[in-house]
């Protein structure tokens, strides 16, 4: 499988981290970002990241904010 970059729509991200959950290889992690007034904590990728492109987290998200570039 080619590697892929997750890309959050932070507009639409409930910060609900049913993403980072589904991650089995434990690439996503929360980090407080100045998106919205509330500054929750969003799902990115770590930096050593080596993102499979197995879209599991974005089948996880349920309101479809994520998607594999």
């Amino acid at each position: 499988m080619p590697k892929g970059i997750v890309y959050v729509d932070y507009s639409k991200c409930m910060a609900c981290t049913a993403c980072i959950v589904a991650c089995p290889f434990d690439y996503l992690e929360l980090k407080h970002m100045d998106v919205q007034p509330s500054k929750k904590v969003y799902p990115i990728l770590k930096l050593d990241h080596a993102c499979t492109g197995c879209a599991l987290c974005v089948k996880a998200c349920p309101i479809d904010c994520m998607q594999i570039l």
